[in-house]
């Protein structure tokens, strides 16, 4: 397969709703090359979707900044794609959890807990501060044999910190096939697959409620899934929603207590908020 990479800059105030909204629109890996100049690098892959997904992605920053941002093309091949990607990214660190990407030597320290990644073409490398943010909290909240859902998995990198943290059973879903394929080759790859289950789908796939929820997805989907996603909560249990721009946190954060959960105040890191909630159980 052969692929498209795009040059995009955007105005500097507007990058963190532009990542928000590519993010969304899903790509072959997404890399800010400066985010004081608010230039952006991504990849589109070249198939039957791509038409549709350029105009969408015009329309999308002509309505974030009418005439004030720019975009380049340039065809590239498979193997060029995946050597541009890995220029980009590199061994990273988020508390104990190191996410070392498969093709770069790492040694390991006392106490690291080391996540071996490949993300393929699906979302989720752990630099991005959205990640960040869910890996903070689950290093903070997983304990030794609990249970954990992760509704939309993309690369599966928060399933597999969970199962390495310590729990029991994890249950990762998403609807994107891409995703599925990349998450089931990284559980693999980091030898937690009979702890982490990868399925195809949302949050009916999950069969039973768990300790800790987490969804790293966007404020808009977050609102239409609300319910389900506090669904998969057991009674005292925990969800940790991000993906969220920091000006949407408290619209989330209503939609949970209205359905009776306990949200606290957001953590927030370069423009992005990371809510989390407790199920309050019955009286």
């Amino acid at each position: 397969m052969s692929y498209v990479e795009l040059s995009i800059q955007v105005p500097p105030e507007t990058l963190d709703a532009a990542c928000a909204f590519l993010h969304e629109l899903g790509t072959g890996g997404l890399v800010v090359d400066d985010e004081a100049e608010g230039r952006v690098r991504l990849w589109l892959p070249r198939d039957a979707r791509l038409d549709a997904r350029l105009e969408e992605l015009q329309a999308g920053l002509e309505a974030l900044a009418p005439s004030a941002w720019d975009l380049g093309t340039r065809a590239v091949d498979t193997e060029d794609w995946a050597s541009a990607w890995k220029r980009f990214w590199h061994v990273s660190r988020v508390g104990r959890v190191v996410i070392a990407p498969s093709w770069e030597p790492y040694t390991p320290q006392a106490d690291d807990v080391v996540i071996r990644l490949d993300p393929g073409m699906a979302f989720g490398t752990g630099t991005h501060a959205s990640t960040v943010l869910c890996l903070r909290q689950l290093e903070e909240r997983v304990r030794p044999g609990c249970t954990v859902a992760d509704v939309g998995t993309g690369s599966g990198i928060l399933a597999i910190a969970g199962a390495l943290l310590g729990a029991a059973r994890v249950w990762a879903v998403d609807i994107d096939p891409v995703a599925v394929r990349a998450a089931r080759e990284n559980v693999d790859r980091n030898g937690v697959a009979d702890r982490v289950c990868v399925s195809e789908g949302g949050p009916e796939r999950i069969a039973r409620p768990c300790e800790i929820v987490v969804a790293n997805l966007t404020a808009d989907l977050h609102l239409s899934l609300a319910a389900r996603e506090v669904a998969l909560a057991a009674p005292g249990g925990i969800m940790i929603l991000s993906g969220i721009v920091s000006a949407e946190a408290e619209r989330v954060a209503t939609a949970l207590r209205r359905l009776g959960m306990a949200a606290s105040p957001p953590d927030i890191l370069d423009g992005w908020a990371c809510i989390s909630a407790r199920r309050v159980p019955p009286a």
